[in-house]
């Protein structure tokens, strides 16, 4: 029953981007409002990270995965400029294997030196991540 809800949620995202896609600020809202309706709880640490990839989101929001398949929502504190065009990113951690919100942070690969701080980390899944994934955006002609 969950996968239908995440079905129609997809497609309504799907319907409303049909007219363009969405300005950062709109998927910023659209991605806060997805965290009041999921539920979601922020996590003030990921234990145990082994980074395996990351898809931009917005210059504030970005989900990175984890071994094992694990998903997380990352907000960072201000505008990460450059977030949604980076080739790449390194996560900037005190830790060797464990990201604190408010501690580490988030840099691209263009500009190492800015430091983009983690506000808040929200687990999700494999399904949570991919319906963020296509918040804002038109989808593709086939």
């Amino acid at each position: 029953m969950k996968d239908l809800f995440y079905i129609f949620l997809m497609l309504m995202i799907s319907g409303c981007a049909s007219k363009g896609n969405l300005s950062f600020e709109e998927r910023d809202k659209a991605y806060r409002q997805f965290i009041v309706d999921e539920n979601l709880t922020p996590s003030n640490e990921i234990s145990s990270f082994n980074y395996a990839g990351w898809k931009s989101l917005s210059e504030n929001f970005l989900i990175i995965r984890g071994n094992y398949s694990r998903f997380y929502l990352v907000e960072t504190k201000r505008r990460c400029f450059g977030l949604s065009m980076a080739r790449g990113i390194k996560i900037n951690r005190f830790s060797n294997l464990t990201i604190r919100k408010d501690q580490d942070s988030i840099s691209t690969t263009e500009d190492p030196s800015r430091k983009c701080v983690i506000k808040t980390i929200y687990p999700v899944d494999e399904v949570q991540s991919g319906a963020l994934s296509v918040i804002g955006h038109r989808p593709r002609a086939e």
